[in-house]
Order: structure tokens, then C-alpha cells, then sequence
């Protein structure tokens, strides 16, 4: 980066966006105090030293080497042998660690730094991955944690990971970051002669109006109706993953396009994070069964697979995104109604992504292990 040149970067205090402005315009002895343009809270410019500059090209470098490994379908999770080895087994006790209490904390980031820093020269991918992982370097913020909590969610082995994701999802249901109640909510409990603290999100919401309709009764018909409710929608969800992490996406979509100046920063993340389990589900469909990594405890990404996905090399994340773009912009229910159409617009886009060779002697071992019981009715 050359630092004669008309236009400078320097990263916001809260969240870490990189700003950029004109070096002549900037006053050392009064530096501008703007509004950060990725998380919307006020920060102030200001040069960077030489090491800071040395340090984001390593960190920008060492993010493109990464992108470049997982677009070419690297495995990244820890596999039975290496969980088995004294160094995986060394990393899951300290993962689980400091995960324990749902999302990683500032000080669990500095742990495993602390533990990456002697692993520098290991092979294994896992760890490989944890380490280029930019996050992790410098300030730590609420938007980093997160980044390296879902990071060790993504190296972890699949017995393991849904503990870990459950607990996330525990600690998501108190976080700060989660939507704030819904004003039907706050009248309901009103209504109920409830009074709700501040800052109350919507599952605190949801948990405070149950404990208000305290009438054994009136408690009964309610968590009857309710878990019909659940019972119902948890089927469906079954039935159509895609299409409701779909909806969640634009769920998510909204609230960051609709967000106030303070509630910037959290709506990025829950967008990312709904992006991501969109992701990991689509990316899932073209692997067997016993490499899935993300949703592949579901049904639907293994019938997906069995049905389409096998006949393709894994597409890289843009590949997934410009198909979910344009499937998205043809219809809002297509990975309800003809989740088909993904692969065949896939094929039509990107044709070099279909395996000219394919074995279908171990695909039919997989379709008789991971045969479902609708699957045998078909």
C-alpha cells in the first residue's frame, strides 16, 4: 500500500469496516467523527500506522488463500482420524470450552489464539483454516466473535457441532442481537397485566407471555393449540428446509434494510447468519451423506442428493449465490415448489461443474444406508 497515495483507510472502532477517505483532507489535530458506513455507529478517522497497514495486507492475503482452498471443495472439518489424534483432541476440549455458555466470548477468542500460535506449522486443515481465519486478529468485536464462533462450529465433527449449535442458539435466544419484541407481543402482555422490562427481543417476548397465562386451564388449551402448532410447522419445516431457510433469508434481508441507525450492526449479522445456513444447505446437496456438513442431518439435502446432487463436483459459494439470485428473482416459493431447479439451472451456468465419471455402485451402497422410510414408499 503505498502511503504517498491520495486515498487512505483506516477501520471503524466498533465492528472494524474499513473507511476510506482523501489524506488531504484529513486534520490530524481535529479528526473527523463520522458515522461508520457498515455498522452505523460513530467512530473517527484517522491514519494508520505502518504496521497496521503491514498487518491488513497479511490478514487480506491470507483471506484470498482461504477462499481460493474452500472454492476448490477442501475439506475443512475434522475427520475420525484426526479427532482421534491427540492434537484434535486437544482442539475439540478447548472448543468446547469455550463455547460452553453458547457464543464464544472475547476471552475464548484470546484462548485459542493463545493455542494457534504453538500450531502454526500443523497440517491439519482444521486448524490450517482456524488460523487464517482474519477475525481472530486484533480488536475483538461482538461481529468477530460471532465470525469465529460459526467458524468452529463449521471445523467441528458433526456429532459434536450440534451440541455446540444448540447452545448458540440458547445463548441467540437472550442475545442482544436478536429482534426485539414485536409490539403485538408487547400488547399481548400488557393485555395480560404483564410489564416488560427494556429491551425485551421477541423469544424473551414469546417465554413471558406463557408464564403470564398462569390460569392451569386457560394454560392447557393454550399449550395444546401450541403444540399442534410446533408439531405442524416442525413437520413442514422437515418437508421443505430450503424453502424456509429461504424465507429466514429474506426475513433477515428486511431487517437490515429497515434497521434504525443503532440496530445497523446487529441486522448485518443476522443476515450473515441466515445466509450462511442457506449456504451450507445447497453446498450439502452435492455431497454423500457422510460428508455432509452442515444440514445433513436433515432429509431433504440427502434426498436432494441422491436425486441430483451426485452427478456434480461441489459448486464454489458464488457459484451457489448466483443461482439462489436468480432462482430468487424468478419466483418466491421455487425451493418449495420445484427445488429441482436448482441443479438444472447450475448445469445451465456453470456445465463444467458436471462429473464426467461417476460411481454408481457406491452410490447405490449410500441410497440403501441412507434410504429413508418415505424414501422406500416412493
Amino acid at each position: 500500500m503505498n502511503t504517498d497515495s491520495k486515498f487512505v483507510t483506516c477501520h471503524c472502532k466498533s465492528c472494524s469496516g474499513g473507511i476510506e477517505f482523501e489524506r488531504e483532507l484529513f486534520d490530524p489535530e481535529n479528526p473527523a467523527v463520522i458515522e461508520c458506513p457498515h455498522c452505523g455507529l460513530e467512530t473517527h478517522l484517522y491514519i494508520p500506522s505502518a504496521d497496521e497497514i503491514s498487518h491488513t495486507l497479511l490478514v487480506q492475503e491470507s483471506a484470498a488463500t482461504e477462499k481460493h482452498k474452500r472454492a476448490r471443495g477442501t475439506r475443512t472439518s475434522l475427520t475420525p482420524t484426526q479427532c482421534a489424534s491427540a492434537e484434535g483432541q486437544e482442539l475439540i476440549q478447548l472448543l468446547c470450552e469455550i463455547t460452553r455458555a453458547g457464543l464464544v466470548t472475547e476471552e475464548g477468542v484470546r484462548r485459542l489464539n493463545v493455542w494457534l500460535d504453538g500450531k502454526i506449522n500443523s497440517e491439519v486443515p482444521a486448524i490450517k483454516y482456524l488460523l487464517q481465519l482474519p477475525e481472530r486478529i486484533g480488536q475483538i468485536t461482538t461481529a468477530k466473535a460471532f465470525d469465529v464462533h460459526f467458524a468452529i462450529e463449521h471445523i467441528l465433527p458433526k456429532n459434536i457441532r450440534g451440541e455446540v449449535k444448540a447452545k448458540r442458539q440458547e445463548a441467540w435466544l437472550h442475545s442482544p442481537l436478536k429482534p426485539k419484541a414485536t409490539e403485538a407481543q408487547l400488547k399481548y402482555i400488557r393485555d395480560l397485566g404483564g410489564t416488560s422490562p427494556p429491551d425485551l427481543n421477541i423469544a424473551e417476548a414469546s417465554l413471558l407471555i406463557d408464564q403470564l397465562l398462569h390460569d392451569p386451564e386457560q394454560q392447557r388449551i393454550h399449550e395444546e393449540k401450541q403444540a399442534g402448532k410446533w408439531e405442524h410447522e416442525f413437520a413442514e419445516r422437515e418437508r421443505n428446509v430450503a424453502y424456509h431457510l429461504h424465507s429466514e433469508f429474506n426475513e433477515a434481508k428486511h431487517s437490515e434494510e429497515t434497521a434504525e441507525k443503532g440496530e445497523i450492526r446487529d441486522a448485518k449479522m443476522y443476515l450473515k447468519d441466515a445466509w450462511n445456513e442457506r449456504l451450507w444447505f445447497w453446498r450439502d446437496t452435492f455431497r454423500s451423506p457422510d460428508q455432509m456438513e452442515g444440514a445433513g442431518t436433515n432429509e431433504q439435502p440427502i434426498k436432494l442428493y441422491f436425486a441430483h446432487g451426485h452427478r456434480y463436483r461441489i459448486p464454489s459459494e458464488n457459484n451457489i449465490r448466483a443461482v439462489l439470485e436468480a432462482l430468487d428473482a424468478y419466483s418466491p416459493t421455487w425451493d418449495k415448489d420445484t427445488p429441482e431447479y436448482f441443479f438444472s439451472t447450475l448445469q445451465q451456468n456453470f456445465p463444467e461443474l458436471l462429473k464426467t465419471t461417476i460411481d454408481f455402485e457406491e452410490l447405490e451402497v449410500l441410497r440403501e444406508i441412507y434410504a429413508s422410510p418415505s424414501q422406500d414408499s416412493e
